[in-house]
């Protein structure tokens, strides 16, 4: 196994970058620190490629998720909240942050730019039954995902489990819980398809006038080409082909009438549609 591959090292190197960051610890104020949040398999690491290169921000190797992988129990709030008035000056911090009022309060307070990634669902459910049956054997639902047939694992992404213990319901009551950040004033919002596409030049520049503008620095366009040439899915350990419309390849006439039964009317209200004929 590669090494960028391995959980283990991740894992351990997040450790001691934690660790670092306790002892040579920053100005707590949030002063140009940013959040990359985003719904699970909707394309985190292509966004944090991006930010990276924005001017005078630092990735410390956090993470924020309100449910951590290894236990996939939801945390409590007081624990998310301490962790984002943790975040330091010119921090960037990735995250798969559940919306929450209390969390917006806090990132207005401390003046955190904020974005907010998500895909087309039916393409997050085609990755999300690879990643959990192949790719994160330290995932707490891998041993749910790990016989099954790829058919079988795409239904369970699609339709959820239910479990004692486990909160993994259908895919459109998963991303209900985040959808509210995509309206929100305080987010840059964005899909993972502006950052594949022959647009994303016009994307990424949107984003950078907009951290500019929060931050109350000059826009510089050099940014926008150095994020453009900082992109590289390849890199992330959780990549594994991030095509569009990938769904159309994967999908059984089962997983056709399951996605539309649990989310074809979000997918219309997030105009990855216009109708359940599909």
């Amino acid at each position: 196994m590669k090494i960028k591959k391995s959980v283990f090292f991740r894992k351990t190197n997040k450790v001691i970058m934690k660790f670092k960051k306790n002892i040579i610890i920053g100005n707590k104020k949030g002063e140009g620190s940013v959040i990359v949040n985003s719904f699970p398999k909707s394309g985190t690491h292509l966004l944090l490629q991006v930010i990276q290169k924005f001017p005078n921000v630092n990735y410390q190797h956090d993470f924020i998720a309100s449910q951590p992988s290894l236990t996939f129990k939801e945390l409590n709030n007081w624990k998310i909240n301490k962790k984002i008035e943790n975040i330091t000056d010119h921090e960037v911090v990735p995250a798969h942050l559940m919306f929450n009022s209390g969390f917006e309060e806090i990132i207005k307070k401390k003046n955190i730019v904020h974005f907010f990634i998500y895909r087309d669902l039916r393409d997050v459910v085609i990755s999300e039954a690879y990643y959990l049956s192949k790719m994160n054997k330290w995932h707490k639902l891998n041993k749910y995902f790990k016989n099954l047939s790829m058919d079988e694992a795409i239904s369970l992404a699609i339709n959820g489990l239910d479990e004692k213990g486990i909160y993994y319901p259908d895919i459109g009551t998963r991303f209900e819980r985040y959808k509210e950040w995509i309206n929100r004033s305080n987010t840059f919002s964005l899909r993972y398809e502006d950052l594949i596409s022959s647009n994303k030049h016009d994307t990424i520049e949107k984003m950078l006038i907009y951290y500019c503008e929060k931050n109350n620095i000059n826009f510089d366009s050099n940014y926008v080409t150095k994020a453009l040439e900082n992109i590289n899915p390849a890199k992330s350990h959780t990549f594994r082909k991030g095509e569009k419309n990938s769904w159309k390849n994967n999908f059984s006439e089962r997983n056709k009438r399951d996605m539309k039964k649990q989310a074809g009317e979000l997918l219309i209200e997030l105009k990855m549609e216009k109708d359940l004929k599909w």
